[in-house]
């Protein structure tokens, strides 16, 4: 599996993509994941985040907005 494939409709990213595409660092990633907060899939020993996933995750203003004052 490459970067970026589209599997049964599913768009698959790795670490590094990941984090470009939501404007974080690689460790964040890895960090979002082991929290539970961003689900990690494992193809043999390659782990793929998948493109929905990703843009299911609030963002840092959403999540500043909701903040109790």
């Amino acid at each position: 599996m490459t970067a970026q494939e589209t599997t049964e409709g599913e768009t698959w990213l790795r670490p590094e993509e990941a984090a470009k595409h939501l404007r974080v660092s690689t460790p964040t990633i890895y960090r979002l994941t082991a929290q539970g907060d961003l689900p990690a899939y494992h193809f043999g020993r390659s782990r793929r985040y998948r493109l929905r996933d990703l843009d299911a995750l609030p963002t840092r203003r959403e999540v500043a907005d909701c903040a109790p004052a």
